[in-house]
């Protein structure tokens, strides 16, 4: 009894399974189709035009059969006439056929194209609205595992909208008059032949099923094989530095496997399908001629409607043959499909591009954070708790530096600061707000973030440091390597050189031949760390924020250049023009901020300044000082 109650559990789950299935594989044909609405004249256009190319195929036949018949004709010169007729018709069919095709090509090219271009951007889009977490939950969220989707699924689903279309009415054409003539010139022999489209259809069907679910296994692998590819390439110095050459080429020829092994499955399939449909068709036709020669020989069909007959639904099985070779192409579409659609309609809890959340009115933060009894887990690692009753206040203006062992959960701050993930309780506020009630987008314009190891795009300095600023341009990237024309306009130039005279990178900046305009390379390798990191110090002050956070900023430095991003940042510290949170590796660099927060255990153990924590007997603080062989 319990064995049948969970058979027909199961079946039910199956069932409810199939209609969720279904009804988001509608609701994707609608989400694609509303892609494709602003180019609905061209739509009009390429279905006339799919429906003339139809057409073609059957009237062809129909005028092969004609030419036939005019040349069993025993009359020469009647012969001649009906020639030159009959010429004369194909070539005006020819440029019909011409003109069908030209515009059904151009139309639908135009469609997809703009389609699969508004489809890419809202991929995108709804890639960047995820918080941080989500890249960290899956494999499949990987940087590799999300471009190829981009530019592999975003371009599968053309088959779905107006190419399909396209086909879709192209085959109506090439039944409808196929059938039209056929009947018209004899329908005995069409409906004879009707018992045999069974054997053009059930080919086409297996071979979309099977096909189908080859693609998904392909497709999934082939995901793994792009991330794989991607973050070779994205680490090449590393590779190269090791010698790990030979390793990742294994690697990812062992990722090809399956979709080597799955496309020649697919392969087979597909061969078997249409050789069938092809099979069938010629059997067809030689089914035609026994019964057409039977039909001529009682009297009850004539040679002409014989000819008309066979040749007519002989054109129309060739055009229908079209909808094997979709088959395949149709079944990947439809996945990419699911996977794309997915993908855009993911919700989100933190949106960064959302106009959800509260917006002071004053339109900017006085830099008030206070964290009360904050508890949070990264959700890649529930297991670990970070903080643990986590409490902290940094005031309006103040410095504040945070301190302690490695892996304590500094930098998090910045993280729950940032928004890229929320507390799992307690709260983290801004100005006696929540910061989950906030606009994401209008709290990270507030924070100004200086990273361990700066990440810089590749472009020029000046348009680097213009990142920070919420009006940067958003035009093509490329666009700015022709000097600073998108740059620097009569809004911005100003506040980029402030800035980085703030950050003590006007000089070098500067001293190049190119100024502003100089290329930093890819990931800024044409500068040293230390002139990267100051270029990152001017991009988090040209949005002036309200909080600036320095994550480390020097760890990662030599002794010189430590000592020139120390001056510049110690000159920042010393202006008190705005809350400032340092999260240190170095004691040295913290000794005159008004507060040092020690975190131990997911919480503050200790708080004073430098002097008083330093001669605290058996303080955390102190045994970080004396291990860092710091004399105070």
């Amino acid at each position: 009894m319990d064995v049948k109650a969970a058979d027909v559990e199961a079946k039910k789950i199956a069932k409810q399974g199939a209609k969720e299935h279904a009804k988001l594989s509608a609701q994707a044909r609608r989400w694609f189709w509303q892609q494709c609405a602003p180019e609905a004249w061209w739509l009009v256009g390429g279905l006339i035009g799919a429906a003339l190319n139809g057409l073609a195929l059957p009237v062809l036949g129909l005028l092969m059969a004609e030419f036939l018949i005019v040349f069993y004709q025993l009359e020469v010169d009647k012969v001649r006439s009906e020639a030159l007729k009959w010429a004369l018709v194909f070539l005006g069919m020819g440029v019909v056929q011409a003109c069908g095709a030209a515009l059904r090509q151009v139309a639908f090219s135009t469609i997809t194209e703009r389609m699969v271009l508004r489809v890419r951007a809202a991929a995108f889009q709804a890639i960047l609205r995820q918080p941080v977490g989500w890249f960290d939950a899956s494999s499949d969220h990987t940087a590799g595992s999300l471009s190829a989707r981009l530019s592999t699924d975003c371009y599968m689903v053309k088959a779905l909208t107006g190419e399909r279309a396209g086909l879709v009415v192209s085959q109506v054409a090439v039944l409808l008059s196929g059938l039209g003539i056929a009947f018209a010139s004899s329908w005995r022999i069409t409906l004879c032949l009707f018992a045999l489209v069974p054997m053009f259809i059930l080919p086409v069907v297996v071979q979309a099923h099977v096909t189908q679910r080859f693609t998904e296994k392909a497709t999934t692998a082939l995901v793994s094989a792009g991330a794989v590819a991607t973050e070779t390439l994205a680490q090449l110095r590393t590779v190269s530095a090791f010698g790990l050459e030979a390793a990742c080429i294994d690697r990812f020829a062992c990722e090809l496997k399956l979709p080597f092994q799955q496309a020649v499955r697919k392969g087979v399939a597909l061969g078997m399908g249409s050789g069938l449909a092809a099979g069938a068709l010629l059997f067809a036709t030689a089914l035609q001629y026994l019964i057409g020669g039977l039909f001529v020989a009682e009297g009850t069909v004539t040679f002409a409607d014989l000819m008309r007959s066979l040749v007519s639904l002989l054109m129309m099985a060739l055009g229908l043959a079209d909808v094997s070779r979709d088959a395949s192409d149709r079944a990947e579409a439809v996945l990419a499909a699911h996977r794309i659609y997915a993908l855009v309609t993911m919700p989100t809890a933190i949106d960064a591009l959302g106009d959800g959340g509260a917006v002071p009115s004053s339109g900017r933060a006085r830099g008030c954070i206070e964290l009360r009894d904050v508890s949070f887990a990264y959700p890649a690692r529930k297991d670990v708790r970070v903080y643990e009753g986590m409490d902290l206040t940094v005031g309006e203006g103040q410095t504040v530096a945070l301190a302690g062992p490695s892996g304590c959960g500094k930098s998090t701050l910045v993280a729950l600061l940032e928004r890229w993930y929320d507390v799992d309780s307690g709260a983290l506020l801004l100005d006696g707000v929540d910061v989950r009630t906030l606009s994401v987008r209008w709290l990270r314009s507030q924070v100004g973030l200086v990273s361990q190891e700066p990440v810089l795009f590749s472009g020029s300095i000046g348009w680097n440091i213009a990142l920070g600023t919420e009006h940067t341009h958003d035009g093509d990237h490329s666009s700015t390597h022709d000097g600073d024309r998108s740059l620097f306009g009569a809004s911005s130039e100003q506040a980029v050189i402030h800035a980085a005279q703030l950050a003590n990178a006007h000089g070098f900046v500067s001293a190049f031949p190119e100024g502003y305009a100089s290329q930093v390379g890819d990931k800024g390798v044409q500068l040293s760390g230390g002139q990267k990191q100051r270029v990152a110090i001017a991009r988090a002050l040209v949005r002036e924020p309200a909080v600036l956070v320095l994550d480390e900023a020097t760890s990662a430095l030599d002794a010189e250049s430590e000592r020139v991003v120390q001056r510049a940042l110690d000159e920042l510290l010393c202006g008190g023009m705005r809350t400032t949170i340092v999260i240190a590796h170095r004691l040295s660099t913290i000794r005159h901020a008004d507060k040092i927060a020690v975190v131990a255990a997911g919480r503050v153990v200790e708080e004073g300044g430098h002097e008083a924590l330093v001669a605290r007997e058996g303080g955390v603080y102190r045994a970080l000082v004396e291990a860092q062989q710091y004399d105070p």
